[in-house]
């Protein structure tokens, strides 16, 4: 980034790719449900279950690794050239490192994560996920590589490539080609997910080593150095226990609605697969944010913060739009088409329709969370997203669900309230943090 700009299209310009690159991880979990239900509807919210539960670990690795961006960002924005390469490399030993912890896991930790009531197709799908996980960790390092230096392409190549190998995949091993292939099932769909992310790893691994890169930002140290990587850890870890304590509550509503019916987890699965169009967006967003703030904080610039923000509401304003052309307006033609062929089960499809109009009132709110998550941790203020979005989701989200699912008479749609709940929540936090000047007092504490 030669020169800072915070207004909206120059902030677009730098999500967009970062968006795409989100959308990767995301919309491989999204093709895989879309194929799934038309093998199995049980198969499509065992998988939902059991990528939530892989998730936990995840968001914690690649929570941490992702701050490559911050210090890639500053190192960046103070002209720091020389050193951007090690800072990059002590994440990928960091996500490799990982191994030694998802492996176990894979192994024996499915019956813990998976909800009983979906071991059939769930375990065997988080098994192989999750013995792979640290890949989608790598691809965060090298991610935010591209994303502190303000050059996205290869994030934007990777993300193409290795989804139309994601999808083309899952088809082939979920269903079989008949005397060539056989089906593989809910395994296939776990080896088109790990395969995705093996060759967006080895492509963004080619920009990362390419020449103009070893020689300006000296990406061929890779050594390991203790003193780099503590920082960058230190940094990480709160904001990676926050998320993932966050998403320790989504995982667990899971075991909390599989006894209640395939009704309920129906409703959620659906709900969480259209919050996913949302998130790549969002994390695309928020990365965009991180980025241009970390420049801004290495270039002590910090009165122009104020206006990335503004652009940031406006661009994901624009967002939202777009959202509930699907959500709230042509719902129950998403719902029926994609979700549940069997159009006949109407009381579902109502439900379902129903949960989607409050999981958009949750975009609303949390989109603005995201937005000041991102300045937050560019600011060095990680410890305050950690406490703030892992408490007040168990406190206004699965502490009322556990609730009321004791209740007899609940219907499945209104278990999407809590959530919306919790984002109106969560968001007077991060307002009240951001008027307040605490971060900014934190980051120039820094400098």
């Amino acid at each position: 980034m030669d020169t800072i700009n915070t207004n909206t299209v120059s902030l677009f310009k730098i999500s967009l790719p970062l968006m795409l690159s989100s959308l990767s991880t995301y919309l491989m979990m999204l093709v895989d449900r879309v194929i799934l239900v038309r093998y199995d509807l049980e198969a499509m919210n065992s998988v939902a279950a059991a990528i939530m539960a892989v998730s936990v670990f995840d968001c914690f690795v690649a929570g941490v690794t992702a701050m490559s961006e911050v210090f890639v960002g500053r190192y960046n924005g103070a002209k720091k050239f020389a050193v951007i390469g090690s800072a990059t490399w002590q994440m990928i030993w960091f996500s490799l490192m990982s191994l030694v912890v998802s492996v176990p896991i894979a192994f024996y930790g499915a019956k813990i994560f998976v909800p009983q009531e979906l071991a059939f197709y769930g375990e065997p799908y988080f098994k192989l996920v999750m013995a792979f996980a640290p890949l989608a960790a790598v691809n965060a390092a090298l991610s935010g590589f591209y994303i502190g230096i303000g050059h996205t392409r290869y994030i934007t190549v990777s993300v193409v490539v290795g989804n139309i190998i994601n999808a083309m995949l899952a088809i082939i091993l979920i269903f079989g080609i008949s005397g060539f292939i056989p089906s593989f099932g809910i395994k296939g769909a776990a080896v088109a997910t790990i395969v995705g992310w093996l060759v967006q790893c080895l492509l963004l691994l080619c920009g990362f080593l390419n020449h103009n890169s070893r020689k300006i930002y000296g990406t061929t140290r890779w050594h390991f150095n203790s003193t780099v990587m503590w920082q960058e850890i230190k940094l990480g870890v709160p904001q990676a226990i926050g998320h993932m304590l966050e998403v320790i509550a989504w995982a667990f509503s899971f075991h909390l609605l599989a006894p209640l019916g395939m009704a309920f987890v129906t409703v959620m699965t659906v709900c969480q697969s259209v919050l996913l169009t949302v998130y790549f967006m969002l994390e695309g967003l928020q990365k965009g944010v991180i980025g241009i703030a970390s420049n801004i904080i290495g270039a002590n610039k910090i009165d122009k913060i104020k206006h990335l923000l503004n652009s940031s509401v406006r661009l994901y304003t624009i967002v939202l739009c777009i959202i509930a052309i699907p959500t709230l307006i042509f719902s129950k033609q998403l719902i029926s088409t994609v979700f549940i062929p069997d159009q006949n089960d109407y009381e579902l499809i109502h439900q379902v329709m129903l949960g989607l109009r409050w999981m958009f009132l949750f975009c609303v709110f949390d989109g603005l969370v995201w937005i000041l998550a991102g300045i937050f941790t560019a600011g060095g203020d990680t410890k305050f997203v950690m406490a703030v979005n892992s408490l007040n989701a168990w406190l206004f989200s699965i502490a009322p669900l556990y609730l009321v699912t004791k209740v007899s008479f609940i219907e499945p749609h209104m278990t999407s309230i809590f959530t919306a709940l919790y984002a109106m929540v969560n968001m007077v936090f991060f307002v009240v943090r951001y008027r307040s000047g605490r971060w900014l007092r934190l980051s120039e504490q820094e400098k």
